[in-house]
């Protein structure tokens, strides 16, 4: 298996709005509704991962830092992040993919000062 995590890049966009629509078929996200592609190149930074499998987009993860405020468990003022969306293919589940994707995102979002990113 030849797996590479790494930033999501704007000619991936394509692949993860085509991807938001498989989960939306799969009918797993009730309440949730896919993003376009304008909205999603407004998340495109180091919170914003994909995992490619040989050579295709085989998920990907998206997170945003947040500082807390009135969050019973995070002391105010304090980062974290939000992953705001996951998502493994399909034909890729079963490969520890989404988690290693989340695992990934976490590890940034510490390196990066979030102090609660795990």
């Amino acid at each position: 298996m030849n797996l590479t995590i790494r930033e999501c890049l704007y000619k991936d966009l394509d692949y993860i709005v085509d991807l938001q629509q498989q989960w939306s078929k799969e009918e797993i996200t009730y309440g949730f509704m896919p993003a376009d592609k304008d909205h999603l190149e407004t998340k495109l930074d180091k919170y914003f991962l994909v995992a490619e499998l040989n050579n295709e987009i085989a998920g990907f993860v998206c997170g945003t830092i947040n500082k807390a405020d009135n969050i019973s468990v995070i002391n105010n003022g304090e980062t974290y992040i939000e992953v705001e969306d996951i998502y493994t293919a399909k034909d890729n589940r079963g490969k520890n993919i989404g988690t290693l994707l989340l695992d990934r995102v976490l590890e940034v979002a510490k390196e990066n000062g979030a102090r609660n990113s795990n």
